[in-house]
């Protein structure tokens, strides 16, 4: 007979000295139940069994004694740890009993509640692994199958609901905030701020040089592959499983890393995710992120409710995922997620969201600053909703902003005729925001940040013509790429919207890099209004260009479009047509193509150095008025000018194409002339010739002029 003896600690167990650690056996176990159904999230408790009669055992003839720690399981069921070898303890004939609890587990009526499960064995060897004696455990479903379907009377599912098995852990380490130690070929990870606890033995480890700031989005890349913790030294250090491919060693930006650790909740979410979308109550159900952040490595959130069609009426309308705040509930995307999963939404492309009417609000996901990832040979959209879906003040940051994708786009966040409102992507994709719909129901982007990236911020390429990005108050910005915004096809629509580049920072380089860059189809459209898009810090050398059009349409109101060099405020090919509606400043001023309205060069007064007689004797110009294309003056005869007088207007503001001008003779003391004659007419200036019967000295003649492009 066999009584149970505790041990002191999993500490006493695991202190020995390293001549011991060969008389250790590392012990791996997956719990399920009758129906396969894991015990995620359930503990283990480990104790020593002595024979009957026998008070204590020893191991290299130190006594032992008391109980392990529990150990959590994670969301597949299983564990890990090392146990002294039974065929070393002394004396003889030592077991293990492993003790498994769930609770509350898969509550009634559909579960059965709390559960144990228990095995007395013998353990001996370097590993073993105790799941057949584990896998047969009491089950938690009352539904066949396990968690398939669940009526929820308030039509609300949380993730972190103990039954699906989360754990929701994930902890996050940044060189800005501490010192970070990684060394290239070794497995130890130090993080000087001491946030290590024992418990972390088992979870997921990964640590990226991605921190922190605009050039980290797009350089960061992975120094210590996804692995797991081994073992814990103190609060500062933890040994990886796997060595580091990388180094990091800083505190704060430069050469900084993130270190990121805790469980993978794929299943647990799965799990979740599966009673939101069997929900036979409510049709339109809300699935809770919870206030933490967790591991995932796989696509989620793309089914929900087969009876929720996103139609009329309400009650069929539209499902949704919410959380606490993107700072708050936060999804980190590990290493090895998988974007050859990614097969929802439109074109079945899209990792997240891909359900039509979708609600989102409050929530965020983040790559810890993995730019460099790559993918297999398809086209991958992250974020991919359908058409009609709503998002609310969410972040997509730090995960693919440099991906090589063999010559396959890694797109951010697809609009697809949607509205968001307060998105920020950064660093999400190599083309961060995209516009791919195929309906022409406008996509609505109010107040979003796309940028620090190596492609484009903002890509407009609906598979339809007549189809509108509409862009309010949003900014864009910085990218390594050539064109901050383009519009392949549809509209562009931007009002408030701001464009740009910082200084010395390496963008938008190359010849004509462009801050709006239009594709070479004739329908596309940019509309802007009180938008600035300023390039002119990309440097001299980059001839920078703030709208690049391509025989498209410009229609621009109180916007600002600054380029640098060559490359001008607009740089536009034959075909193009821009209509000026007033309040623009484009610096440098050149547009090719056809040009309608010049309300924009008013506001520089003009003054009496800009009007010039020639041929017309000593005459002089006085109370000179106006701004831009139109004025008044006063010229006054002198030094006998004889019967004709030639005036040149030069512009306080330049024209961007040829204007139509109208000469005036409006008072004066001196008898109206008999002809008024147009002389040469340019961007810059406009002549005429006046003929009267006499020109007499001291007389004055009042002219105004007016010109204007149609």
């Amino acid at each position: 007979m066999i009584r149970r003896f505790t041990l002191l600690s999993l500490v006493a167990i695991l202190w020995l000295a390293a001549p011991a650690a060969a008389q250790r056996t590392v012990v791996s176990g997956t719990v399920t139940d009758v129906n396969g159904i894991p015990w995620a999230g359930g503990t283990v408790e480990v104790t020593l069994s002595l024979p009957l009669g026998v008070s204590g055992a020893t191991l290299n003839g130190v006594q032992i004694g008391g109980a392990t720690q529990r150990v959590t399981l994670d969301g597949t069921g299983s564990f890990l740890m090392q146990l002294p070898d039974n065929a070393i303890v002394l004396p003889g004939g030592t077991q293990w009993t492993f003790a498994v609890n769930i609770s509350p587990g898969v509550l009634p009526p559909l579960g059965t509640g709390p559960q144990t499960c228990t095995a007395t064995l013998t353990i001996t060897g370097a590993s073993q692994s105790v799941t057949s004696s584990l896998n047969s455990c009491p089950k938690l479903s009352n539904v066949n199958g396990g968690i398939a379907s669940e009526t929820n009377a308030k039509g609300f599912f949380d993730m972190a609901d103990p039954k699906y098995g989360g754990f929701f852990d994930v902890q996050l380490a940044f060189s800005s905030n501490t010192t970070i130690t990684i060394t290239n070929g070794q497995p130890t990870v130090v993080v000087a701020s001491g946030p290590f606890v024992p418990g972390d033995v088992g979870k997921d480890i990964f640590v990226t040089s991605g921190c922190c700031g605009t050039s980290n989005n797009i350089t960061g890349a992975v120094v210590l592959p996804k692995t797991t913790i081994l073992s814990y030294q103190s609060a500062t250090q933890v040994t990886a499983a796997a060595n580091a491919t990388g180094a990091c060693n800083a505190t704060g930006l430069a050469g900084g890393c993130i270190v990121a650790w805790g469980h993978n909740d794929d299943a647990a979410i799965t799990a979740a995710e599966t009673a939101w979308a069997g929900s036979t109550n409510k049709k339109c159900t809300t699935l809770q992120w919870p206030s933490a952040m967790f591991f995932i490595s796989q696509p989620h959130w793309n089914t929900h409710s087969s009876a929720c069609t996103g139609t009329e009426p309400a009650v069929s309308f539209t499902s949704t995922v919410k959380g606490y705040g993107p700072g708050v509930s936060l999804a980190v995307m590990e290493p090895n997620f998988s974007l050859t999963a990614c097969l929802f939404g439109p074109n079945t492309n899209g990792c997240f969201f891909g359900i039509v009417e979708v609600i989102v609000e409050e929530l965020g996901l983040y790559g810890a600053g993995n730019a460099a990832v790559s993918a297999p040979a398809q086209a991958v959209t992250l974020v991919n909703p359908g058409i009609g879906s709503q998002f609310f003040d969410i972040n997509v940051t730090g995960f693919g902003g440099n991906a090589a994708l063999a010559g396959f786009p890694l797109y951010g966040f697809n609009l697809n005729s949607s509205r968001v409102t307060f998105l920020d992507c950064d660093g999400f994709g190599k083309d961060c925001v995209v516009d791919l719909s195929g309906n022409n129901a406008n996509s609505v982007c109010l107040y979003c940040f796309g940028g620090d990236n190596a492609g484009r911020a903002l890509f407009v390429n609906p598979s339809i013509a007549n189809h509108r990005f509409i862009d309010i108050g949003g900014d864009w910005g910085v990218t390594t790429g050539t064109k901050l915004i383009e519009v392949a096809q549809g509209d562009y629509v931007g009002e408030g919207s701001h464009g740009f580049n910082g200084t010395g920072v390496a963008s938008l380089t190359g010849n004509n890099g462009s801050a709006i860059f239009t594709g070479t189809n004739a329908t596309a459209q940019v509309h802007l209004t009180d938008a600035v898009f300023d390039n002119s810090a990309c440097g001299a050398a980059c001839n920078g260009v703030a709208l690049q059009l391509s025989g498209n349409t410009l229609f621009a109101g109180g916007s600002t479009l600054k380029g640098v060099g060559a490359g001008g405020g607009i740089n536009s090919v034959a075909g193009t047509k821009y209509f000026d509606e007033c309040g623009n400043t484009i610096t440098p001023a050149a547009v090719s193509g056809s040009v309608f309205g010049s309300c924009s060069i008013t506001g520089t007064a003009q003054v009496a150095g800009n009007i010039v007689p020639s041929a017309c004797g000593t005459s002089t110009v006085g109370s000179v008025s106006g701004a831009g294309g139109s004025g008044q003056f006063t010229l006054t005869f002198a030094g006998t000018p004889g019967t004709t007088c030639t005036v040149t207007v030069t512009f306080p503001t330049p024209f961007l194409a040829t204007p139509i001008c109208t000469f005036v003779d409006v008072g004066g003391t001196n008898a109206f002339p008999t002809a008024i004659v147009n002389g040469t007419v340019n961007t810059t200036s406009a002549a005429f010739t006046e003929t009267g019967t006499t020109l007499t000295n001291g007389n004055t003649e009042v002219t105004q002029y007016y010109c204007r492009i149609p």
